[in-house]
């Protein structure tokens, strides 16, 4: 998520959006504990 929150961050410091923009308040994490162990390196 940091990445995108940074390219949400360049968009505000841009002035494309007027507001700061929060990206983990758009995430859904009903199935992070499911996703999880897909993400971990083996």
């Amino acid at each position: 998520m940091a990445s995108q929150q940074d390219l949400a961050n360049a968009f505000r410091d841009d002035r494309v959006v007027p507001t700061e923009i929060r990206f983990g308040d758009f995430v859904d994490r009903r199935y992070a504990a499911d996703l999880d162990p897909l993400t971990k390196e083996k």
